[in-house]
């Protein structure tokens, strides 16, 4: 399923990656988290293209997915990033700032979210299954279809998320924030709601 970019709200990336860092993610995860264990630095990834970078330095095809599974990016900034179908499966992201990314069809299977800001991203139809994503912030975040299977999404803040269409079968929601969020004909089937005020969000339309 393919989407178009959704601009209500949209702003123009105010920076540019480090260039330094975006030729140690080019290395590999191995390196580069091998990198992030000897050296004290914060990824400065910021409006990075991502499918593009990787197809112009021949680490991929045209149509094959960009891959930063494994990848160790806590504290990373990628606000405005182009993520689209990338596969950052199993990755940590713990406190990593998303704000205004770009992540249609992106696979975040098993990554880590812990308190990761994800306010304002687009990412319709990506995978969010067996996240643990305690404390993130999806705020105004645009991501209808998208499977939260299994997710832990404790404590998580959805205020005017839009999500409709989307599956939390067998998520745990337990306190999480969903007051304006679009829920209509989404999956809460086997959903740990405790604590959440579910009535709040908008599941009829």
């Amino acid at each position: 399923m393919h989407f178009q970019h959704y601009d209500a709200g949209f702003e123009p990336p105010p920076n540019r990656p480090n260039p330094l860092h975006v030729k140690w993610l080019l290395t590999g995860h191995e390196q580069w988290n091998n990198r992030r264990r000897t050296k004290d630095f914060k990824p400065e990834l910021g409006g990075i293209q991502l499918h593009e970078l990787f197809r112009e330095h021949s680490l991929i095809g045209d149509y094959e997915v960009a891959r930063l599974a494994h990848y160790d990016l806590r504290d990373a900034d990628l606000t405005h990033s182009n993520l689209a179908g990338a596969d950052l499966s199993s990755a940590n992201l713990e406190r990593a700032d998303l704000r205004n990314a770009d992540a249609p069809d992106a696979d975040f299977t098993e990554s880590v979210l812990i308190q990761a800001n994800l306010d304002k991203l687009y990412a319709p139809a990506a995978n969010f299954s067996d996240v643990v994503a305690q404390g993130a912030k999806f705020r105004q975040a645009w991501i209808p279809f998208s499977d939260f299977s299994d997710a832990r999404l404790i404590e998580c803040d959805f205020i005017g998320a839009t999500m409709f269409g989307s599956t939390f079968h067998g998520a745990s929601l337990y306190g999480a924030r969903v007051t304006g969020a679009n829920l209509f004909q989404s999956d809460v089937a086997r959903c740990d709601l405790s604590g959440t005020r579910i009535w709040e969000a908008n599941l009829f339309s």
